[in-house]
């Protein structure tokens, strides 16, 4: 499992990651929070695919990449700002599930950075506006 997760799913994510769709994303980093093992490479590796790939996502699969995030304090400002922006057009259509996922996992990265040693995920966390809109958002949906 480790030999997997670590080296072999990193390599082929690193060469092909621009082929992975929407869903395929939301599968292979949920199945590194299932397993919880913390693969930098893997989730920066897919970090500008998902952004490019966000358009393409149902809330549900916004809901499973914020949670695999979370779950395993991976910070990308870029990548969660743009899951926000996306979240305002498809809120309504969001499950219960995927509205408790997402507030656990915005709420989780708000305040202190849980980043690690690439690009923007460094810093500050959250900014209170993006996250607070977000929760607003999320909160309304709710029956």
């Amino acid at each position: 499992e480790r030999t997997l997760f670590g080296q072999v799913i990193p390599l082929y994510v690193s060469a092909k990651g621009n082929r992975f769709k929407a869903k395929d994303i939301a599968r292979l980093l949920n199945s590194y929070a299932k397993v919880q093992l913390r693969s930098t490479v893997v989730f920066d590796a897919l970090a500008e695919r998902c952004i490019e790939q966000v358009e393409y996502m149902d809330c549900h699969a916004v809901s499973v990449i914020a949670n695999a995030h979370a779950r395993l304090l991976v910070s990308n400002m870029a990548l969660f700002s743009k899951l926000a922006k996306h979240l305002t057009g498809c809120a309504q259509t969001c499950t219960l599930q995927a509205v408790s996922n997402l507030l656990n996992a915005y709420s989780k990265l708000q305040g202190p950075s849980h980043g690690h040693d690439g690009g923007d995920t460094k810093g500050g966390g959250f900014d209170a506006g993006l996250t607070g809109g977000i929760i607003e958002c999320l909160l309304a949906e709710l029956p």
